[in-house]
């Protein structure tokens, strides 16, 4: 396997992993900030700010790694595409 198609593999893990990461415990952080209002009534300052955090703090890992698995996969793809007639072996060379 070509090591650009590897490039492309890994950005595109990494890419939908941060998207999933970062959505998912938004959301999960979210819904547990909500929790804490239903629970304490009139809402508790506190608690409610540690989740919301929470949440931000997620959505901050998930973009970078996002960003880089996509960058990656760009990568990859344009190094796939531009490399494709150019021998990979010795023997094709000769």
């Amino acid at each position: 396997m070509k090591k650009s198609v590897k490039v492309i593999i890994l950005g595109i893990l990494l890419f939908a992993s941060g998207i999933v990461f970062g959505l998912g415990g938004t959301v999960i952080s979210m819904i547990n900030a909500f929790d804490t209002i239903q629970e304490s009534g009139t809402g508790d300052a506190d608690a409610l700010a540690e989740d919301i955090s929470n949440s931000l703090i997620t959505t901050a890992i998930g973009i970078p790694v996002a960003l880089l698995g996509f960058s990656l996969s760009a990568g990859g793809t344009i190094a796939y595409f531009v490399g494709r007639n150019k021998p990979n072996t010795p023997e094709q060379m000769a």
